[in-house]
């Protein structure tokens, strides 16, 4: 894990203590060091690529006009900058090794296809499927899951 992303997100929590959003009894989960989430958040911190993904998405299917309106309609703990994630974003949190086939600190995963941004050359954008991890391209006008993502340009979470 990168030095700068540990740091932050120590700095992080400790100014959600001092400003009274976290309790001292509240506590960080992390699993194999790379996620992290305070217990009873809807947000689970990246410490390795620097970026935020929510938590417990709808699980409600939307073409890709309506996810990518979703996400930019989304306010998670006065953040409202949620976007879809670009497919290397989705395809990092993919662990093949379990059903689904995403790390285990993410809840209300389903075992199917989920939007990111990223298109090819057709138009087309890339899905990735948490039922095996595998990528494909979908016309926008399928219908499959969101789950958003901001970045982390500040240390307010």
């Amino acid at each position: 894990m990168k030095l700068k992303y540990k740091i932050y997100a120590m700095i992080s929590s400790i100014m959600l203590i001092n400003s009274g959003c976290l309790s001292s009894e509240d506590t960080i989960e992390s699993v194999d060091g790379r996620f992290s989430k305070i217990n009873g958040s809807k947000i689970i911190l990246d410490n390795d690529k620097g970026i935020s993904w929510e938590d417990q998405p709808n699980n409600e299917e939307y073409n890709y006009e309506e996810a990518n309106i979703y996400c930019q309609g989304l306010k998670l703990e006065e953040y409202s900058d949620w976007r879809l994630p670009t497919y290397t974003e989705l395809k990092s949190i993919v662990k093949n090794d379990r059903t689904p086939t995403i790390d285990s600190i993410f809840e209300n995963t389903l075992s199917d296809w989920y939007w990111t941004s990223s298109k090819d050359s057709n138009q087309v954008y890339y899905s990735v499927d948490f039922a095996s991890g595998e990528y494909d391209t979908k016309h926008p006008d399928n219908i499959q899951y969101v789950r958003c993502v901001r970045s982390d340009t500040d240390t307010t979470y």
